[in-house]
């Protein structure tokens, strides 16, 4: 689960950090903190917002995804990349860009048409 996933991420954070380093000072740590932490609460708060009712834009990228199969795709990969998830989840501008990627627009307005 999401939890075997964050300590693997942390661990391997960590274990890439002091490969590359040659000074381990409490810049160093606070540094590794703030990369694991970064992708750390972006897991927590995407699990967390899962349990709510969604924004009214993440309805309309649920709604994309259950009709358009590479917004699907894109969801749910995003399951690999909480951070970019949490960031479509927060960031409603964002997420009309990436349907505009796929075209959504023009796709749902075909779809009603036909």
């Amino acid at each position: 689960g999401q939890g075997a996933n964050t300590a693997s991420y942390a661990a391997w954070t960590l274990g890439a950090a002091i490969s590359e380093a040659t000074t381990y000072d409490e810049a160093w740590c606070s540094d590794v903190e703030q990369r694991i932490l970064q992708y750390v609460r972006a897991v927590f708060d995407l699990s967390n917002a899962r349990l709510q009712s969604p924004p009214p834009h993440m309805v309309e990228l649920l709604i994309a995804a259950a009709q358009h199969a590479p917004i699907a795709d894109y969801y749910a990969s995003g399951f690999n990349h909480p951070l970019r998830m949490w960031k479509l989840n927060t960031n409603p501008a964002e997420l009309r860009s990436l349907l505009a990627e796929f075209d959504w627009q023009n796709t749902r307005v075909a779809a009603m048409a036909a």
